[in-house]
């Protein structure tokens, strides 16, 4: 590959950005500064062209839900605390208030799941217990196989629990019994996953950081799902007093100035 170039002012990336660009219509560029402790100051994107005038064959404008056309922050918050909760076993308020507005929020809010994810398992991996960890990621496994219609989702977790060393369990019959029927809730999935965890919970095993990191983030994902499937169930309401102490607010709002904006 050929390095086009480096150590370059912001004036002149800009300049050949936009000769390489130009070929693409590309007139303009963002440049957006960093915070502070990211190596690079800024970045620089291509300004998609201009749509200039009536957008007449326009039928329907399609675009990014999360924290783009609907606040889903709250329901973001809830299931990283609760992920933490899970892999370290403390799951009361007693035993540990939950995430620090200041040493933790910051890190956790903006970016993506997976960076999300990697800052809290570093912060609180010397909190991690073995046992409480491996008995979310067999519920996690349970539920995402037995509700989940994303054929991602399906294939991320099915690769995360083979390198966990769960390929029997993948394989074994009754586990597929189970999945395949569909019956699996928030509320039994731990009575049907715990059978699974005394035949093959020592084979589960994190061999290194990423390995732990990819396990938690599915951990996560189920809780945020589960939380999902439940509103879709008509459970918002209680949801909303149950995680956010008030029944006046949603897990999940349109953005201020989402309505006028469509």
């Amino acid at each position: 590959m050929k390095k086009l170039a480096e150590y370059l002012s912001i004036d002149e990336t800009v300049k050949l950005l936009r000769t390489n660009a130009g070929g693409l219509g590309v007139r303009e560029f963002a440049v957006v500064k960093n915070l502070d402790y990211i190596f690079s100051p800024v970045e620089v994107y291509p300004l998609a062209p201009k749509v200039m005038g009536p957008l007449d064959d326009i039928a329907a404008v399609a675009m990014d839900m999360d924290g783009t056309s609907t606040t889903t922050e709250p329901l973001a918050l809830n299931s990283l605390e609760y992920m933490v909760r899970r892999f370290t076993g403390r799951v009361t308020k007693e035993e540990w208030p939950g995430l620090d507005h200041e040493k933790d929020y910051p890190f956790i809010i903006g970016s993506s799941n997976f960076r999300h994810t990697e800052f809290l398992v570093r912060r609180y991996e010397q909190d991690v217990k073995p046992n409480a960890l491996r008995q979310a990621f067999f519920e996690t496994v349970v539920w995402t196989l037995s509700n989940m219609q994303d054929k991602g989702r399906i294939k991320d977790i099915t690769q995360n629990a083979v390198n966990c060393g769960l390929r029997p369990l993948l394989d074994d019959s009754d586990f597929k019994k189970l999945v395949d029927s569909k019956m699996i809730t928030d509320e039994n999935v731990a009575e049907n996953a715990t059978p699974f965890v005394a035949k093959y919970g020592e084979r589960f095993r994190t061999s290194n950081f990423n390995a732990l990191v990819a396990a938690c983030l599915d951990i996560y994902y189920t809780r945020y799902h589960t939380i999902l499937k439940r509103i879709e169930a008509g459970e918002g309401d209680s949801l909303s007093k149950e995680l956010l102490g008030s029944g006046s607010r949603h897990l999940i709002e349109p953005m201020p100035g989402f309505a006028i904006y469509m």
